[in-house]
C-alpha cells in the first residue's frame, strides 16, 4: 500500500487524540460518566429506574448514605451529648455496616441487638426506649425476646402482653434452685411445669403502640430431655402445633411458627402431666431491628459468664445478634470477677457471630447517703476498669454515668424523682432517660461512621 492510501485514514485516527483550545473552563463530562450525587437520606431505597422500578441488585449504583440526627429537647439533668467511645470504629464497625446495609434494603434485612443488664433493666424501660427509638429510624423487627415465668415481681416487658397462667416453676440463675433439666438458656432464667394446661400467653402490642404491633414469627426455646412432655403453640385460637419434649439425650433447642404479619395472641399450653422446660420466647418479623433484652436481678459479669454453655449456646445461634450490650457492674459484691466474666461473654458471643460488634454501657452512678455530693469509690473504680477493658480489647464505650452528670450525680437522680431511695436503682422515668440518650449516642455514632464512610453496606452480605 502506498503512502498516500495510508495519509488519510492515519490523519483521521490522529484527530482523535488532538485537544481542543484552552477557554479556560474544564471540558464537560462524556455523558456516559456519571456525576456524584447529593448524599441520600437513611431511609432511601435502592435506585429506580425511569419507569419507577427498582433496578437489579446487580445493577444497583451504590448511592451515598447520610443520617440526620435532631437533638434532644433541653434538659437540666445531667449531660445529652456524651458520645460513644470507639476508637477506630474497631468496636461498632460491624454494626454500622449491618445497619446501612437494612438502609439500603428496608424490607430485605434483619438486624438484631441483645442487651444484657441487671435490675435496672429489668423493666424494659431503659432498653424498651431504647427498641422504640432505634425501630423508629430502622423498621420495626418486632418485640424480640420475651423471657417465661414469674421471676420476680415487676418482671415485664413494654409493647408486647404476657401473661402466665397456671403452675410454673421459674428458675433464675442468680438465686434460688436450678432447673431440674437443662440450664437456664441465654437470658439467665427459665420456667418449667406438669400441671395439664398450665400456659403462657404473649401477644403483639396493643393498636397505636407504635411498635410491636406485629409479628410474623414466634420461637419457643425448650429443653428435650428423658421425662419430657408436649407442649401445644396456639395462634389466634388455632393449633399451630404440638411440640414431644421426651428425648434421650438432653438438649436445647427451639421450635419456630410462622405467622402472616400481623396482630397475634398465642399460646404456649402444657398437654400432659409431664415435665415441661422452657428457656424463653421470641416474637419478630422478617425486616427491621429487634432489640432483645436479656436481664436478671443480680446479674454480673461473673455470674453470666458461669452460665451452663449447653442451653447458652443453641439459642445465641439462632439469634446471631449484630450488635451485644452489656450494662452489668452495679452489683459490687462480685467485681473482682468483671474483667474475668467480661472476656469469656465476648468470647461466647464471638463465637456463635465472629463478626458481632460489643457495647460496654458503664453502671449508673451510686452515692451511699442522699446527702453524698461524690460517687461511691466502687462504681468510680468499676466505670475505670471497664472502659479501660473496652480499649484494649477493641470494645465500644458509652459512659452512663456521665450521661447521668458524672460525680455524685446519683444524688440529684433521686431528689428529683429519677433514682429511688437505695440510691442504685433507676425510676421509670429517669430509665426512660437515659434509654433516649443511649440510643440518641448511637445514632450520632452511625451519622459520623456515615460521613466517613458514605458508602457503607454496599458490601455486606
Amino acid at each position: 500500500m502506498s503512502w498516500s492510501e495510508l495519509r488519510a485514514p492515519l490523519l483521521a485516527f490522529a484527530a482523535l487524540f488532538q485537544c481542543a483550545p484552552s477557554s479556560g473552563q474544564h471540558p464537560a463530562a462524556p455523558k456516559s460518566v456519571a456525576t456524584p450525587q447529593a448524599a441520600a437520606p437513611i431511609r432511601s431505597t435502592r435506585p429506580s429506574t425511569d419507569a419507577g422500578q427498582p433496578l437489579p441488585a446487580d445493577k444497583a449504583p451504590c448511592a451515598a448514605l447520610a443520617l440526620r440526627v435532631e437533638a434532644l429537647p433541653p434538659s437540666t439533668i445531667g449531660k445529652q451529648d456524651v458520645a460513644i467511645a470507639d476508637d477506630g470504629d474497631r468496636g461498632l464497625r460491624a454494626f454500622h455496616e449491618k445497619l446501612a446495609a437494612l438502609s439500603r434494603a428496608p424490607k430485605e434485612r434483619l438486624v438484631r441487638v441483645a442487651f444484657y443488664g441487671d435490675s435496672n433493666l429489668t423493666l424494659d424501660q431503659l432498653s424498651g426506649t431504647l427498641r422504640r427509638k432505634l425501630q423508629g429510624q430502622f423498621g420495626d423487627g418486632g418485640h424480640g425476646f420475651v423471657g417465661v415465668g414469674s421471676p420476680w415481681r415487676g418482671y415485664r416487658h413494654q409493647d408486647v402482653q404476657r401473661q402466665m397462667v397456671g403452675h410454673w416453676e421459674t428458675y433464675i440463675f442468680t438465686r434460688g434452685a436450678k432447673p431440674r433439666v437443662g440450664g437456664f438458656g441465654a437470658s439467665g432464667m427459665s420456667a418449667a411445669t406438669g400441671e395439664p394446661g398450665a400456659k403462657m400467653k404473649l401477644g403483639t402490642a396493643k393498636a397505636g403502640a407504635g411498635v410491636g404491633t406485629k409479628a410474623t414469627q414466634l420461637i419457643v426455646f425448650y429443653t428435650r430431655h428423658a421425662k419430657g412432655g408436649r407442649f401445644r403453640i396456639r395462634v389466634d385460637g388455632a393449633e399451630a402445633a404440638v411440640i414431644e419434649t421426651q428425648s434421650a439425650v438432653s438438649e436445647s433447642t427451639h421450635v419456630a411458627v410462622p405467622m402472616e404479619d400481623a396482630a397475634h395472641a398465642v399460646a404456649i399450653e402444657n398437654v400432659d402431666r409431664k415435665f415441661v422446660h422452657l428457656l424463653g420466647t421470641v416474637l419478630e418479623r422478617p425486616h427491621g431491628l429487634v432489640v432483645d433484652t436479656l436481664a436478671v436481678t443480680g446479674a454480673t459479669y461473673g455470674a453470666i459468664a458461669k452460665l451452663d454453655e449447653e442451653s447458652v449456646r443453641p439459642m445465641l445461634a439462632a439469634r446471631h445478634h449484630d450488635l451485644v450490650l452489656f450494662m452489668l457492674g452495679t452489683n459490687f459484691w462480685n467485681s473482682a470477677e468483671n474483667l474475668a466474666g467480661l472476656d469469656t461473654m465476648v468470647a461466647r458471643h464471638r463465637a456463635s457471630n465472629p463478626s458481632v460488634s460489643i457495647l460496654i454501657v458503664g453502671p449508673p452512678d451510686h452515692v451511699r447517703t442522699k446527702t453524698s455530693t461524690q460517687s461511691d469509690p466502687r462504681v468510680v473504680r468499676v466505670i475505670d476498669e471497664l472502659r479501660n477493658a473496652a480499649r484494649e480489647k477493641g470494645l465500644a464505650y458509652w459512659d452512663l454515668r456521665a450521661a447521668m452528670g458524672g460525680d455524685g450525680s446519683m444524688r440529684d437522680f433521686y431528689y428529683k424523682g429519677l433514682a429511688g431511695k437505695d440510691l442504685y436503682h433507676l425510676t421509670e422515668k429517669g430509665a426512660g432517660m437515659l434509654g433516649e440518650r443511649l440510643a440518641h449516642a448511637l445514632l450520632r455514632s452511625h451519622a459520623a461512621y456515615l460521613e466517613r464512610q458514605p458508602t457503607a453496606g454496599c458490601s455486606v452480605n
